[in-house]
């Protein structure tokens, strides 16, 4: 009988048999499969918890709504109360469980639970398991396996920017400074790496996942995407008043913002306030 008495476990770990044990070579290497007889998921419980716990458990509930679909996304992005509702955590079982009944021991199928995960148990695992919990090594391993869709060609609208507000809304970490050489080294020893690479998870679309595998060096080249977006950044972004004035120094534009955005801003300054609309569609 299985008691889960946090949100994450609540909504994901408590659901679907799999256990593991962390390692210093890396995040569950050792585990098996075996189902509870019974799951007791008490919702009074989570009223005891830190924030911090609440907040880890928000990262794979979005993580659901990412594989779900906009209509479990848009209800997340409703959620204002770091306590998440019955209604909240009844759809987040429910989300893993449909996936975990058509494939209980990860063969195929419920590989797309990883979202986000090859990243974040890297990064746990890098810093020795002490200064990430879980949920916030997922949070920076969603934006991470969404920015490597992007280049990949996995474009969806607005999707990167609005997932980044939502780990951000409830206070979860969007960068590291680990850097991409720190946290390779755990991504070769992931339990999803064979010989002949790495399988990760993208979503070609919200709501539509795909399985990709990567050999070491192609994972090496697209992680380099990375580095000063959410991995290797040293320091946090602050927000700047510009006024006219002559201006010296470095802006730190944050990652939600895109690079067409950027540059109209960066276009913006050195014209003077000029038309540089031409300007933009020659940089496209």
């Amino acid at each position: 009988i299985q008691v889960p008495t946090n949100y994450l476990a609540q909504i994901d770990s408590s659901v679907g048999g799999k256990t593991g044990i962390d390692t210093p070579y890396g995040k569950n290497l050792l585990g098996a499969f075996k189902q509870p007889e019974i799951v007791l998921a008490d919702v009074d419980v989570l009223m005891t918890l830190p924030p911090r716990e609440l907040r880890s458990g928000w990262a794979e509930m979005i993580k659901y709504g990412l594989l779900e679909g906009e209509g479990l996304f848009s209800e997340i992005e409703g959620s204002h109360s770091l306590y998440p509702s019955t209604e909240m955590l009844s759809a987040g079982i429910r989300a893993k469980a449909k996936i975990v009944a058509q494939d209980t021991l990860e063969r195929g199928l419920r590989a797309v639970l990883n979202l986000g995960h090859t990243f974040g148990h890297a990064i746990e695992s890098a810093s020795g398991y002490r200064r990430y919990t879980h949920g916030e090594g997922v949070s920076i391993g969603l934006l991470c396996a969404l920015r490597l869709g992007e280049v990949l060609g996995f474009r969806d609208g607005n999707l990167l920017a609005r997932t980044q507000s939502l780990l951000q809304r409830f206070g979860l970490p969007v960068f590291t400074e680990l850097t991409v050489a720190e946290i390779l080294p755990f991504i070769n020893k992931d339990k999803k790496t064979t010989s002949a690479g790495t399988t990760m998870v993208f979503l070609e679309t919200l709501g539509e996942a795909r399985l990709q595998n990567l050999t070491s060096e192609k994972l090496a080249t697209l992680a380099e995407h990375l580095e000063g977006y959410t991995l290797g950044v040293t320091q946090g972004f602050q927000s700047v008043r510009l006024s006219p004035s002559e201006l010296t120094g470095v802006v730190l534009p944050p990652p939600s913002k895109s690079m067409a955005h950027r540059l109209i801003m960066a276009v913006a300054l050195a014209q003077d306030g000029g038309d540089f609309t031409s300007y933009i569609s020659n940089c496209k």
